[in-house]
């Protein structure tokens, strides 16, 4: 399994998603991970400092 971060709440806090593969899958989990954060980009994404 893996959490990757797809977004913000309303509150500018992080949400993830987590992703479950078929038990010795972790090359496919971890393929499934990348393409998620290549199509989304949520990745480059970041909250609001503070102030």
């Amino acid at each position: 399994a893996i959490s990757v971060p797809c977004g913000f709440t309303p509150d500018g806090l992080p949400v993830g998603v987590q992703i479950v593969g078929r038990h010795q899958d972790d090359f496919g989990v971890l393929q499934l991970a990348y393409a998620f954060e290549q199509a989304t980009g949520f990745w480059k994404r970041r909250p609001p400092v503070a102030g």
